[in-house]
């Protein structure tokens, strides 16, 4: 197994066999996944909300918008996380 590691000179590739148990790392990437999902969902919401868009500061929707992003970014690695375990 190896992890990817993306940064901003490029991906590193590190192997991890015999230095991780899988099992434990599934189950604990799959409870962030969750977690995060329910982030997402929540900001999500907010945002669906007619009424929070039009009487909140343009600042607190653009800081909900951004917030919407960032869990999206690390849904999409924790994703990829989970699928290089197999």
């Amino acid at each position: 197994t190896v992890a990817a590691c993306p940064t901003e000179i490029g991906t590193f590739f590190l192997p991890l066999e015999g230095l991780i148990d899988h099992e434990a790392e599934h189950k604990r990437l799959g409870g962030e996944l969750t977690k995060v999902q329910a982030e997402i969902e929540k900001v999500k919401r907010k945002l669906a909300s007619e009424s929070f868009v039009q009487n909140a500061p343009a600042d607190v929707v653009a800081e909900h918008r951004q917030r919407q992003a960032d869990w999206e970014t690390r849904l999409t690695a924790l994703e990829s996380a989970r699928a290089a375990l197999g």
